[in-house]
């Protein structure tokens, strides 16, 4: 146990040290400077909401979460995208505020969408530091030899004996990995932008006469093209 723990100490020191070089770091630091704008400290104001939390009403009881058996033997179709899980669970706060618009003033249609897709007051530096992110993903050169593979087809790693795969990328997008929607574009709320065609940065022969549409970049999940012809029972 001491060895592995040697080894995963070993091994996270040399990432931080390969990130650093790359300059992933800085770069993921400056992206989250840049969207969380640092705000004026009031102490009137965070008193009035300390005392508002003194006094906030306690919670009504959530509701039973008994169901029939029919209803809980029923399959449920896994959702791979973070905006359709969060909407359900924002969808009363948002209809509330729309209901009851502020004094003076009257909510714009799409006001969700627009705050979605605005860059922000500091989207020119957002931008360029997105730029810069971008490509250092693929800025890189492996150092590593490939894995060896035993008679069993258990695949080896020189750097990591503990991690014993069966299945090499590769076979693994070929066979249908998520329905063909891994690499499909994807909102980021942190980037404030779509991220899109990063299935081209992988290796050229990993995706070689592979049909990007129907195995990487597929807008929804296809059971179909998965090799055992099922949806995977978990999310991204």
């Amino acid at each position: 146990m001491d060895r592995f723990s040697s080894r995963r100490l070993d091994n996270i020191k040399r990432n931080q040290e390969v990130l650093q070089e790359l300059g992933a770091v800085a770069q993921a630091e400056a992206i989250h400077r840049s969207s969380h704008p640092v705000k004026a400290a009031n102490g009137a104001e965070d008193a009035r909401a300390a005392k508002r939390r003194r006094v906030e009403k306690p919670r009504a009881p959530a509701a039973p979460t008994r169901t029939s058996a029919r209803i809980a033997s029923a399959p449920v179709r896994p959702s791979y995208d973070e905006d359709d899980s969060a909407a359900g669970a924002v969808a009363g706060t948002k209809t509330q505020r729309a209901k009851a618009p502020r004094k003076g003033g009257t909510p714009a249609a799409g006001a969700h969408d627009e705050d979605r897709q605005s860059p922000g007051p500091q989207g020119s530096e957002l931008l360029a530091d997105i730029d810069a992110l971008r490509a250092s993903w693929s800025s890189w050169t492996p150092s590593a030899p490939p894995p060896s593979r035993d008679e069993t087809g258990v695949l080896h790693f020189a750097s990591h004996p503990d991690f014993t795969p069966n299945k090499t990328p590769a076979e693994v997008l070929r066979e249908g990995a998520f329905g063909g929607s891994y690499f499909r574009p994807l909102y980021s709320k942190k980037l404030r932008t779509t991220v899109s065609g990063d299935h081209a940065e992988l290796p050229a022969d990993w995706t070689a006469g592979l049909d990007a549409g129907r195995y990487l970049a597929a807008r929804e999940y296809d059971a179909d093209a998965n090799k055992f012809k099922v949806a995977c029972g978990q999310s991204m």
